[in-house]
């Protein structure tokens, strides 16, 4: 199965919280878009992906955000199970806090 962006895959700007890089490109394949918008959805929320997808130099399908938010919901609950099942407090108060606004999105 191939793998997708993942957190730890993403430069961060501490100062302002922007994203200013992306590290790590043996997980890289080619496939869906909608995968590595479904990251940045959970993590950085709907209003940032659409803006992203709006940025992108190319047109994307109108159901881009739609599989998107699927595979957003996906990484969240997957985090949230990680949370639980390795002991990991701080992947599940990521998890809840990205399913919080996950659900107040809709």
């Amino acid at each position: 199965m191939p793998r997708r962006l993942s957190p730890v895959h993403v430069l961060l700007d501490p100062e302002n919280a922007r994203i200013v890089g992306v590290i790590d490109w043996s997980d890289a394949f080619v496939g869906d878009p909608a995968y590595d918008f479904g990251g940045i959805l959970a993590w950085q929320g709907e209003a940032f992906a659409e803006r992203v997808v709006a940025l992108c130099p190319r047109d994307y399908d109108t159901d881009l955000l739609s599989r998107a938010r699927a595979y957003a919901l996906r990484t969240i609950v997957g985090t949230v199970q990680y949370g639980l099942a390795a002991d990991k407090p701080s992947y599940l108060d990521a998890g809840l806090f990205w399913l919080r606004r996950f659900v107040d999105a809709r």
